[in-house]
């Protein structure tokens, strides 16, 4: 990032960029666009009682903003992509790359800001350049929307407004409720540096903004359905990825494995406020990248899209460090081991024509399910018809990863765990440079 003219690489990122736009997850978006589906039979405050009557491909488990922003979104998309007169590959294309919108507004505002804060280019395209920042984008997912407002919360609570922290960490968490852990840190450190009616003011905006948008939901979709859809489904989920935890403990008591991440952080939430004690932003943005660590190392489900988490509030303190390399690529390599976890039982299911275990729902996946899966992802790819994945060589790799499947997944838990754990340390030993204490 030193040696390269800033705006090569902004170039550069732009075309990647460009590239990524018109993919997708289509196991997520597929669920997604099914919310719409929802809205418009039942409305938009009944989704959270409506959807269990459509089944489990309809579910709605994130908190009423992310349905609201897609929802939202997809409408304009269809509307849009109808208008350029093209239909096929052309159509979906342009549907995409507007849902993506507002994921991709977040990110602009995102890196504008930290520009405005540092005054460096190294921190836009600090964030930019990361490859979980990347692989959200090419997925499509409500991260960069949600740690915007989570990192702007930390910002204004590192400058003493804490009521405007509390609106803006109650959107973020209005969003996926992961930004949740962050409450009890804040809440302990604006008591500590402002006293408590600073700490008061944040916790009374957060749980007003909180009321006042879930409130419509809660009076047409009732209080457990919100509650069962967002916070239950969540604590009854299967083992996913590779979760260095619970792996053994999830199959005997699941309910206590889900409440284990929450213990965990409101433990660390102590030690990081007694030992870090941060009086600077980085060392905010420290003590909140290792509460999302925490979260990451002790939970039950890692998604790809979850490192994101970690990565948008720990890159500013890297670069401002001078870690930022290290933490770049053990960053690529945590994020390279749950891709591996999650593309290679595809892969071997598309290649070999066997079916694929869904972790999230607990069944098998029929092979046309998979190549559909695959060949969505990309628009112009036709797994079925490819001479790479037919060619000899390629089936013959692809069975011998099917053949040392268990010691490919014990690689995988091992370099996942170490790649956080690094993490956590370049963190901390950032923080321990901090002047400020």
């Amino acid at each position: 990032m030193r040696i390269m003219d800033p705006y090569r690489v902004l170039i550069l990122l732009a075309i990647v960029y460009i590239m990524i736009a018109v993919m997708i997850n289509p196991y997520d978006y597929n669920i997604f666009k099914n919310w719409v589906q929802v809205y418009r039979e039942a409305g938009l405050s009944s989704i959270y009682a409506a959807w269990p009557s459509y089944g489990d491909e309809y579910r709605i488990v994130y908190p009423p903003l992310s349905p609201v922003v897609f929802i939202s979104s997809y409408k304009a998309a269809v509307y849009l992509s109808s208008l350029a007169g093209y239909g096929g590959k052309v159509h979906i294309a342009v549907e995409r790359i507007v849902v993506k919108f507002p994921i991709i507004a977040a990110l602009i505002i995102h890196a504008v800001l930290l520009m405005r804060v540092y005054r460096d280019y190294r921190y836009p395209l600090a964030l930019l350049a990361g490859p979980p920042v990347i692989l959200v984008v090419a997925a499509y997912d409500f991260e960069p929307i949600m740690m915007l407002l989570a990192f702007s919360a930390i910002l204004m609570h590192s400058r003493g407004r804490h009521f405007s922290s509390g609106v803006l960490l109650g959107l973020s968490t209005l969003f996926k409720p992961v930004t949740a852990v962050l409450l009890p840190y804040i809440t302990v450190t604006a008591y500590k540096d402002r006293g408590a009616g600073a700490a008061i003011r944040f916790i009374m905006s957060y749980t007003l903004v909180i009321a006042i948008i879930c409130a419509p939901f809660i009076y047409h979709s009732g209080l457990d359905s919100l509650l069962n859809s967002v916070a239950l489904y969540h604590a009854s989920r299967h083992v996913q990825g590779p979760t260095p935890l619970l792996l053994a403990v999830d199959a005997v008591t699941p309910r206590l494995a889900s409440m284990l991440p929450l213990v965990v952080v409101l433990a660390a939430t102590l030690v990081v406020y007694r030992l870090l004690k941060p009086a600077s932003l980085e060392g905010h943005l420290a003590a909140a990248s290792i509460m999302m660590i925490v979260v990451l190392l002790s939970g039950k489900v890692v998604n790809p899209v979850y490192m994101y988490w970690v990565y948008a509030l720990a890159a500013p303190v890297m670069v401002s460090r001078g870690y930022f390399a290290k933490f770049f690529i053990v960053s690529g390599l945590a994020l390279l081991a749950v891709g591996l976890w999650y593309s290679l039982p595809l892969t071997v299911s598309a290649v070999l024509d066997k079916p694929y275990y869904d972790e999230e729902t607990g069944k098998f996946m029929d092979p046309e399910e998979v190549d559909r899966i695959i060949n969505d992802t990309f628009i112009a790819v036709d797994i079925s018809d490819s001479t790479l994945t037919m060619s000899p060589g390629v089936r013959d790799l692809v069975v011998g990863v099917a053949e040392h499947n268990v010691h490919m997944r014990y690689f995988l838990i091992t370099l996942y765990t170490a790649a956080i754990i690094i993490m956590l340390g370049l963190i901390a030993r950032a923080w321990s440079d901090d002047d400020t204490l």
